[in-house]
């Protein structure tokens, strides 16, 4: 499968090679890009965005745990936070590590298999509702 080329670099997305084109970047019409570009000038995004808003926010928290990551794990103890989850208790940076691994599966898979997906996403959303209070440095 070709490299899907981002008209704004998407490092962490290029990385993940989703097999589907985020919303963001599909081409449109002369009229529809002017409708978008109002659209955005006034709300900061336009309607695109809101056709599937799962995904989008996988793609949009996925690009910036990774950059999280990157920097926040030379400043900041990422062990120090403790989460209880299933009965188990893992450190905030085990639970970042598998953010990032269940968002980059959600984002990497086939969407005919939606079911096994749907509990990788549910489990993503539950563990984050745990731990992003602690997501800052």
């Amino acid at each position: 499968m070709a490299k899907i080329k981002y008209k704004n670099r998407r490092k962490y997305l290029e990385e993940v090679e989703p097999n589907y084109q985020s919303i963001r970047d599909l081409k449109v019409s002369k009229k529809r890009r002017r409708k978008f570009k109002k659209q955005r000038d006034i709300y900061g995004f336009d309607e695109r965005e809101t056709r599937n808003l799962n995904y989008l926010m996988l793609e949009l928290i996925y690009e910036r745990l990774r950059m999280y990551k990157d920097l926040a794990s030379k400043i900041i103890n990422l062990d120090f936070h403790k989460i209880e989850y299933k009965g188990k208790t893992y450190t905030q940076n085990e639970v970042l590590n598998r953010l990032i691994v269940l968002s980059k599966q959600a984002l990497k898979d086939d969407k005919d298999i939606w079911i096994e997906q749907y509990k990788e996403e549910k489990e993503f959303w539950e563990l984050w509702s745990k731990v992003f209070l602690y997501f800052w440095w």
